[in-house]
């Protein structure tokens, strides 16, 4: 599990709130991006070995490694952004709500198929709320 630092990250300077938020989103664009194509080469590979239509373990499988290890990534790389003044809690309430439900996620990746009891909709909201657009898409 990837834990949420102060979100001092390693930049040499404090970052605007509109630079923060720019420079997430473009990060979450990359990751998204890459985490769509893991999730067809995945579900490609399984198929390929006969795989699906595939029992909800093979599903879930897939979930775990293609989906949920990009966003450990993400969270990861958000903390390291360089948070601006004053921010620290809301970025830390973001990354640890993230980080939550992606635990959540593993225990029980069933629930990632279920509209009402998706792990990641209160963390999306909250990532909505303080201005992100693509991080707020999980």
């Amino acid at each position: 599990m990837v834990t949420a630092g102060c979100g001092g990250g390693s930049s040499s300077h404090s970052l605007t709130k509109a630079e923060f938020l720019r420079k997430g989103d473009a990060l979450c664009k990359k990751i998204n991006d890459g985490r769509s194509a893991a999730i067809q080469i995945a579900f490609a590979k399984a198929r390929k070995q006969g795989r699906l239509p595939a029992a909800k373990k093979v599903t879930e499988e897939i979930y775990v490694s293609a989906l949920l290890a990009p966003l450990e990534q993400e969270a990861d790389e958000l903390s390291e952004l360089g948070v601006p003044k004053g921010e620290e809690d809301e970025e830390n309430a973001i990354v640890e709500g993230l980080e939550k439900a992606i635990e959540k996620s593993k225990k029980n990746p069933d629930r990632a198929f279920r509209p009402n009891a998706d792990p990641f909709s209160k963390v999306a909201k909250r990532a909505k709320e303080y201005g992100f657009e693509v991080c707020a898409q999980y």
